[in-house]
């Protein structure tokens, strides 16, 4: 179980308004968390070497210009350091196939983006459980 100071998520999405309100979801439930935001899997990518320590959690948005979620799923997954991290992905829309090839390739969880503030503290409480980050 992570402590709430130590605690570290990387959020790979390309909609701004999408990484911001995740931030400040996971900053009001976690006032003294780490959030690593990129707007792009290239980004991350770029910045693999750079990343020190395993966030506890990562979470990729699926559909993204470039690599999208599952591309960029497979090339986390050859990193050492996120080998073990759970990495989910979210969407718009639910697609059976995605969820299908999210588990395949290493993924750990699925879930539909949500449409208002209260869905995501929803979507932020159901990920602190799962995950164990309180």
């Amino acid at each position: 179980m992570a402590n709430p100071q130590d605690l570290f998520i990387i959020v790979v999405d390309d909609d701004e308004d999408d990484l911001l309100i995740l931030t400040e979801t996971f900053k009001k439930t976690f006032p003294d968390c780490q959030i690593e935001t990129f707007s792009s899997g290239s980004g991350l990518l770029t910045a693999v070497g750079a990343i020190n320590r395993p966030p506890q959690l990562i979470i990729l948005d699926w559909m993204m210009p470039g690599l999208n979620g599952i591309e960029l799923l497979i090339e986390i997954r050859r990193a050492v350091q996120f080998a073990s991290v759970p990495i989910i992905l979210l969407s718009a829309v639910i697609e059976p196939e995605i969820q299908l090839q999210m588990a395949t390739y290493g993924g750990n969880g699925y879930f539909v983006k949500p449409a208002t503030f209260s869905e995501w503290q929803t979507l932020v409480n159901e990920l602190t459980a799962q995950y164990e980050l309180h």
